[in-house]
């Protein structure tokens, strides 16, 4: 064959810029998707942490015999198998499927302790309080990881400075750690938290 009658076959300038404006379109598309992808996971995680947290309360509450007399939580009666350990913790923990045990704190000691890693990669800590029969405070705190011990370990929560766990920071735009509240009566109640609002919003809708 002649090469001056070959053919070469080539993309001309205008199927190039065709190409390349179809390829921003879909990165413009896409982006945003892939990027919520984490806070969705997040979010999912969140879910499920609540809903077991919610569920154990109320079978603590009411359907354990644990916590049968009428002042609920408040009641302090010891129990020997938990001695000297925060009770509501312990019983607490006792209804999770747990695969690493961190111990309750006594009923003495103060601050956020780490006391359960659940078999969802949760990790669980308490922040503990006297329960009070018919208060309307929720002073016992439950503060989960709901990624383990992935990164952010963050809080948005407006209460992050005193109920944050050691390494722990505050004021993330996407949080993977959480505070909520727990009432005498199994009463649950997350505030101060607009992302953690956001969540429970989209269980509504599910």
């Amino acid at each position: 064959m002649d090469k001056n009658n070959r053919k070469y076959l080539a993309f001309s300038l205008a199927e190039l810029l065709i190409t390349l404006a179809i390829i921003s379109v879909l990165m413009m598309v896409l982006l945003p998707i892939l990027r919520k992808k984490p806070t969705d996971a997040i979010g999912a995680r969140f879910r499920k942490a609540f809903s077991t947290l919610e569920y154990v309360v109320n079978y603590m509450a009411g359907e354990s015999g644990y916590y049968s007399s009428v002042d609920g939580f408040a009641d302090m009666t010891p129990i020997s198998t938990e001695g000297t350990k925060n009770k509501f913790c312990y019983w607490f923990k006792e209804s999770l499927n747990v695969q690493e045990d961190f111990g309750c704190p006594n009923n003495d000691e103060n601050g956020t302790k780490k006391f359960a890693y659940s078999t969802d990669d949760i990790l669980w800590f308490i922040y503990p309080a006297t329960f009070v029969e018919a208060s309307s405070n929720y002073d016992n705190k439950i503060i989960v990881d709901v990624n383990g011990e992935k990164s952010p370990n963050c809080l948005s929560n407006t209460q992050c400075a005193t109920y944050k766990p050691t390494g722990y920071t505050c004021g993330c735009a996407e949080p993977d750690t959480f505070i909520f509240g727990i009432r005498y009566d199994g009463k649950v109640k997350i505030s101060n938290d607009s992302v953690a609002e956001s969540y429970i919003d989209e269980r509504k809708k599910l």
